[in-house]
C-alpha cells in the first residue's frame, strides 16, 4: 500500500512539476521530462505489469499536462518504463549508475515511439531535445533514485 501511494504522489507531483517548472528547468535545448523520470524510478523495482501500468498512467499524465497526443504519449511511456524494467532487471544489483541508464534509454525509446506516433513538428529540433533530454532525465533518476530507496527501503535494492 504504501508503494502505491508513494507513485500515485510521486506521479501527480511529478506531472504539477512538469506544468509549472519544465519550461523554466530547460538547459539549452535539453528539457526534463519529470513523469517519465518518476516513472522510470518508480518501473525499476516493479514487474513487467507494474512497469507497464506506471508508464500507462505516466503517458495519462504527460497528455493531460501537454493536452495533445494522448495516444502518443500513453504508447511511448508505457513501452518505455517496460525498458526500464527490462534493463533493471538484467543488471545484478541496482545502482544509481543502473537507473540513470534505465532512466536514459527509457526516454530515449519514448522520444522515438513518440516521434513515429505523435510527429512533432520539428524533427531535428526533436532529436537535438531527446538526446539533452536523456541525459537530464538520467541525472535526476538518479538524484531521485536515492530519495526512492530512503522512502521506500525495497526488498531487493
Amino acid at each position: 500500500m504504501r508503494a502505491f501511494l508513494v507513485s500515485a504522489l510521486g506521479l501527480i507531483l511529478a506531472a504539477a512539476l512538469q506544468a509549472a517548472l519544465g519550461e523554466q528547468f530547460a538547459i539549452g535545448w535539453a528539457r526534463p521530462d519529470f513523469i517519465l523520470t518518476v516513472a522510470a524510478v518508480l518501473a525499476v523495482h516493479r514487474t513487467s505489469d507494474g512497469a507497464s501500468l506506471t508508464g500507462f498512467f505516466a503517458g495519462l499524465l504527460q497528455g493531460g499536462v501537454m493536452n495533445s497526443h494522448m495516444a502518443a504519449f500513453v504508447i511511448s511511456r508505457t513501452l518505455g518504463c517496460l525498458s526500464a524494467e527490462r534493463i533493471s532487471a538484467a543488471f545484478v544489483g541496482r545502482t544509481y549508475v543502473t537507473v540513470g541508464v534505465a532512466c536514459m534509454v527509457a526516454s530515449i525509446l519514448s522520444a522515438v515511439l513518440y516521434l513515429f506516433v505523435g510527429v512533432p513538428g520539428t524533427i531535428v529540433g526533436w532529436l537535438l531535445a531527446m538526446a539533452g533530454g536523456a541525459v537530464y532525465n538520467s541525472i535526476l533518476a538518479a538524484l531521485l533514485y536515492s530519495a526512492y530507496r530512503a522512502i521506500i527501503r525495497p526488498a531487493n535494492p
